[in-house]
């Protein structure tokens, strides 16, 4: 593996996948990739399996669900973003299965090809998502507010133990190879009183049921990941003063970070 990911939070909750596997998507050839990954779903009895594209491109969004929801089949090509995607359907199956089950079910019943606000909120964290877990709801409070250096430096510790920080996305998760000071991503919270175990970051059907209930992006927290504490290198009080990424929050809501 990759010297660089063992080190990254973001991937505590995959290093027993990828060691039950043999093989990460980072260093191991696309195909056998799949393989493996598809013995460890049938040895899981999990009801999918990882495909090729039939053609040259991948389906179309709707045809891409369809599949999933119909017969379980992933398209998967040789890329790094669907190869880790793969990687999230064995960790979180249930909560991927209930993204595709609500982009299926809006489609139908909605008339014409307008998305809904659920299915972009889903979109978001299925691509660019993280689930923020909390003991107290006031970290909530405070993501929601970018208070960032008060968080992250002043009750650092504190923060550190009350918290835990899982990468969803696939998108996110892959972008981690080569992380930048801004990347960010879409946290969707959840209090880990409320059924989540903070030792194990978050239960998949505890995830599956949270997303059920997203209603729109706003449910979603917009948090730069590499100010996390133990994400990135030297998290001192001049790492937290750049401006660009640790802005306050404005009045519209909009943060300094990139998004994904």
């Amino acid at each position: 593996m990759t010297a660089l990911l063992p080190d990254i939070p973001a991937l505590i909750p995959y290093r027993a996948l990828l060691a039950e596997l043999g093989a990460d998507p980072w260093n191991t050839a696309p195909a056998a990739f799949r393989e493996r990954c598809n013995a460890l779903a049938a040895a899981r009895a999990l009801p999918i399996r990882f495909v090729m594209a039939s053609g040259k491109r991948k389906s179309s969004a709707r045809d891409y669900e369809k599949r999933i929801v119909s017969s379980g089949e992933i398209e998967t090509r040789d890329s790094l973003h669907d190869l880790v995607n793969a990687l999230v359907w064995l960790r979180f199956f249930e909560a991927k299965r209930a993204i595709s089950l609500m982009h299926v079910a809006e489609r139908a019943d909605r008339e014409g090809g307008n998305r809904s606000r659920r299915q972009d909120a889903a979109t978001l964290l299925d691509e660019h998502g993280l689930v923020f877990v909390a003991t107290d709801c006031k970290w909530i409070e405070s993501v929601r507010a970018h208070r960032w250096q008060s968080m992250w430096l002043d009750a650092r510790s504190a923060f550190v133990s009350e918290t835990r920080s899982v990468i969803f996305g696939h998108g996110l998760l892959a972008r981690l190879l080569a992380p930048y000071p801004g990347l960010s991503g879409h946290a969707l919270p959840l209090v880990a009183n409320h059924g989540c175990e903070l030792d194990l970051a978050v239960a998949d059907d505890v995830l599956a049921r949270a997303i059920a209930g997203i209603a729109a992006p706003a449910d979603l927290m917009a948090i730069p990941v590499m100010g996390l504490p133990g994400w990135s290198a030297n998290q001192d009080a001049l790492f937290y003063a750049n401006a660009s990424v640790y802005r306050a929050r404005t009045e519209n809501g909009l943060s300094g970070a990139k998004r994904g």
